[in-house]
This record gives C-alpha cells, structure tokens and sequence, in this order.
C-alpha cells in the first residue's frame, strides 16, 4: 500500500466514521489525531452538563469489500500485531472498535473495551467448574489468607457478569480482602476483549452501542461516593 493511498484511506475512515457516529443527534466526536491507537473521542450527550459519558473509537479502513468474518480477522490481525511490540493498550473506559470497507463504505464494529453493566448472560456450567478448579488449586489464596469459599463466590459472580478466568479471579481476591460485598449485579464492569467478532454497524447496532453506555454509565456515577452532607 503506498503513502498515499494510506492517507486517503485514514481520511476517508474518520469522515465517514464521524457521519455513522452522528446519525444520532445526541452523539458528538472529537477527532483524536496522532494520539497512539484512539481515533476519536466520542460523548453520549442528552444528559445534563453534570454527567460526561464518554467512549473511545478505534478506526481502521480496507480497501476490499468486507463481511463480519472479514473484519473480524482484519481487526485481530491488526491488534496482534499492535500489542507485539508495546502490549495492549487498555482503557478505563469502553472503547469501540471500527473497520470500514472503502468499496462500499460498509461498516462493521466490536467492543475493544466492553461495557458491562450487571449480571450478563451467564457462565455454562463446565465454565464454573473450571473456575471452581482454578480458586481450588491458586496457592495464593492460602498465602493471603483468603476464605476459598467466598473467593469462588465472588468470582462466579464475575464470571457470570462477563470477566474472563483471571480478572474475575483477581478482582474477586481484591473483593474478598477488602470486605467488598457490593453485588457485582450492581458494579461497572469493562471487559478487555484480545478476540474481537464483529457485527454490521448499522443504526440498530448504533442503538444498542448507546443503550449499554447508558446503563453501564448509570451504574458507575451510582458508585462513586460524594463529600456533600
């Protein structure tokens, strides 16, 4: 690919993604150039001047025609090669990630930086009896004196909410010494995702998009703790 061609495809990118972003008028971007990875800066507006709720756009073009399986292999690719030399780089906010074909300006999307706001779909049961094995076998646990028993508690309910083996594992040791009770059902979670599979990006995805900030962002502005009276 030469230069030139590059930058017409990382122009063409921005501009068309800045149209599919704002085919909601109560979405604003930001362009983000030269910053490492993030593309734009995206703000889910309609809610007061008191509450920011943000998200990041990661952008990549093809100039080929693309389907979800296409795109999902472009944007892999691509993050493997990224994360060799540097390693991820992870966000403490959601983060969506786009690819659009520059044949026919078709988009295609997947979280890079999920947001998950309460229990989720649920864990299979041969997924809990591995996390079970996992608490069961972590010498750690015994080192720091944790009660396995509320470790794999507390770990199910992550693993329900979403997180992978080890965060769910980790944030639940942290949970389970710090006295943390608080129902995971009820805490702002975001879910690093090193495999993407995307989807169409279409209006309807657009939706959904917003809907799971939303209620991930109510979530979160509910945990934080004020100093008022």
């Amino acid at each position: 690919m030469t230069r030139t061609l590059a930058e017409f495809i990382e122009h063409r990118v921005g501009a068309l993604a800045y149209v599919l972003l704002t085919r909601r008028d109560d979405i604003v971007a930001t362009d983000l150039s030269g910053q490492p990875e993030l593309n734009l800066l995206a703000r889910v507006t309609g809610h007061g001047e008191t509450q920011m709720r943000f998200f990041g756009v990661i952008l990549k073009g093809s100039p080929k025609l693309l389907d979800e399986d296409s795109a999902s292999r472009d944007l892999n690719a691509y993050f493997r090669n990224s994360d060799k030399g540097r390693g991820p780089v992870q966000y403490p906010f959601p983060v969506l990630a786009l690819i659009l074909s520059m044949e026919n300006d078709q988009a295609f999307c997947d979280w890079r930086s999920e947001p998950l706001a309460g229990a989720g779909t649920g864990r299979d049961q041969s997924r809990m009896e591995a996390l079970r094995q996992r608490v069961a076998t972590n010498k750690a646990v015994d080192a720091a004196g944790i009660d396995r028993h509320a470790l794999h508690a507390r770990a199910q309910e992550y693993r329900r909410a979403g997180l992978s083996m080890q965060p769910a594992v980790e944030r639940a040791k942290r949970d389970v010494a710090a006295g943390n009770t608080v129902p995971v059902a009820n805490a702002p979670l975001l879910r690093f995702k090193r495999t993407l599979r995307c989807k169409s990006f279409t209006k309807s995805s657009l939706d959904e998009v917003v809907e799971s900030l939303n209620l991930w962002y109510e979530l979160l502005f509910k945990s934080f703790a004020s100093d008022a009276d």
